[in-house]
């Protein structure tokens, strides 16, 4: 796997974080090059696993449904969300510029406004409500992975 290598993931399950976060992978796989504890970052169009980069920081506000969040990227402004996008099963991180108005077409999934963080105050999983399935990164899905949450 090559660091640009996007992270194809769905994700699982929020509980309200006014400050701001980073997300970063855990796995007890080793891949080459090694993930785990590398951060989300963006290469300026995708969203994924970029050594070199910087991590992305993120804020959260309350999202459509009780216990959910919407992830604002507030260096991008407000209308940019952390977004997963993809067909069923094998979903990427996007930087969805306001996702409320983008109309996927069949078979595609997005989602933006579900997010769950378990485990607060200061670190803890990250999930996608009402998605639980596998996770992986890679072209196969293949590495276990889990994305976790801290403070930034």
């Amino acid at each position: 796997m090559k660091p640009s290598t996007l992270l194809s993931i769905t994700l699982f399950a929020i509980t309200a974080v006014s400050q701001q976060f980073e997300l970063f992978i855990t796995t007890t796989v080793i891949t080459v090059p090694p993930i785990n504890g590398s951060f989300l970052s963006t290469n300026g169009t995708h969203v994924g696993i970029f050594p070199t980069l910087t991590p992305l920081t993120f804020t959260s506000s309350p999202g459509p449904q009780p216990r959910t969040n919407i992830l604002h990227l507030p260096n991008a402004g407000d209308t940019h969300k952390l977004g997963l996008v993809g067909p069923t099963g094998i979903l990427r991180f996007f930087d969805l510029e306001s996702p409320e108005t983008i109309i996927f077409p069949p078979g595609i999934v997005g989602e933006w406004d579900l997010w769950r963080m378990l485990d607060g105050p200061s670190q803890g999983r990250l999930r996608m409500a009402d998605m639980s399935a596998r996770t992986g990164t890679g072209p196969d899905g293949g590495v276990e992975v889990i994305v976790m949450w801290e403070t930034a």
